[in-house]
């Protein structure tokens, strides 16, 4: 572990020891006369691999594309498998998508369930009116006593003679052109005819226009109102970059996790791209170590291509005399000095925990006790 000798760390660690506390926490009696003792040497590696993989698919059922499409710009296949794009080069070419069109598969159909893209609206009926819900219009009271026309009965049809009513001389003089029949001075001069009066939706004819089509008849929707289908098979070809694997050695059971996590940030790595079939490795990694790299290596199904590193760093540990308490972890920093810091003992952190379990568990019971 070069650069990194027993002397260098405890030069490190006497350094750290010494250096001035902030606010409350002062520097220990016992700092000038530390005598660090190294009790442990590990070579952290972190490995990574990223990998470009490919995916082909073909549709089962042809698309079906409303109008006349020109599918000329896309690229045409005869076996999917076979067909062959542009080598990938670096992960920086995923996401990439192809779609293609199968050869010989393209033509164009006419919709079946319309009439050059018009149909039948399906909400009138294709009569092109709705009856007026809820009506506000209200029978006529001028001629609620007589009828609303002498020739159609306010029905608006002359076949359907109304029932012979007996008009005053005043009445007849009055009477108007029907709204709904068309006949002169036949109808009631207040309701035209209708029979009825005060609805601002209809004025008075019980119908209103359908909203969803013109006059019975409306676009189809499903073709774009096209009348015609583009019908082909297609198939898709899709790069795509994986998430990043991370394996970081040795475990949270040497190296703890807040240790690691500062190393990480503000150690001094040295990173090996690992590129070719059979990579060499760092000469400082462990056979396992080695063993675990060569595994995740290995091509995965439908792989293009992988990019992958290793990195490593030597670190030691150290323990003070005087300080039963702590350790001291020290690793090369970025500033060509070693980078230290302090945890507690794993015997002392335990203690810490189940003293602070048993605080609790008083705060508890006092709590409970006052309250009953």
């Amino acid at each position: 572990m070069g650069g990194l000798g027993d002397e260098v760390v405890r030069e490190a660690v006497r350094e750290f020891v010494s250096r001035p506390r902030r606010f409350w926490r002062r520097t220990p009696a016992w700092a000038g006369t530390a005598v660090p003792e190294v009790t442990g040497r590990w070579d952290l590696a972190g490995f990574r691999v990223e990998r470009l993989v490919e995916t082909r698919t073909e549709r089962e059922r042809p698309t079906r594309k409303p109008g006349s499409v020109d599918l000329s710009a896309l690229p045409r296949y005869t076996s999917l498998a076979l067909y062959k794009t542009e080598p990938a080069t670096d992960l920086g070419s995923a996401p990439r998508t192809w779609n293609l069109v199968r050869e010989g598969s393209e033509r164009e159909e006419g919709c079946v369930t319309c009439s050059d893209g018009w149909q039948k609206c399906p909400h009138c009926g294709g009569s092109g009116v709705l009856d007026c819900r809820p009506c506000d219009a209200v029978k006529c009271a001028a001629c609620e006593a007589t009828t609303p026309c002498t020739a159609c009965g306010g029905s608006g049809d002359r076949k359907e003679r109304p029932r012979r009513v007996r008009l005053s001389e005043e009445d007849r003089r009055r009477r108007t052109r029907c709204g709904a029949c068309g006949r002169s001075r036949a109808a009631c001069p207040v309701c035209a005819g209708h029979g009825r009066a005060g609805c601002a939706r209809c004025d008075r004819s019980q119908v209103v226009d359908c909203a969803k089509c013109e006059n019975g008849i409306r676009r189809h929707k499903e073709c774009e109102g096209t009348g015609r289908w583009t019908v082909y098979r297609e198939a898709s070809i899709r790069w795509d970059r994986t998430d990043p694997e991370r394996i970081h050695w040795p475990s949270s059971q040497e190296v703890p996790e807040r240790v690691r996590r500062q190393a990480s940030a503000r150690g001094s790595w040295r990173t090996t791209r690992l590129v070719g079939e059979d990579p060499a490795l760092p000469a400082e990694l462990t056979d396992g170590t080695r063993a675990a790299i060569a595994a995740r290596l290995r091509p995965v199904e439908n792989e293009l291509l992988q990019e992958a590193s290793v990195r490593t760093m030597p670190m030691a540990r150290a323990t003070v005399a005087q300080d039963r308490r702590g350790v001291y972890y020290v690793w090369p920093g970025g500033a060509g000095r070693p980078e230290v810091v302090r945890v507690p003992a794993r015997r002392w952190a335990g203690l810490s925990a189940g003293l602070l379990a048993c605080a609790v568990l008083v705060v508890v019971v006092v709590v409970a006790a006052a309250l009953a």
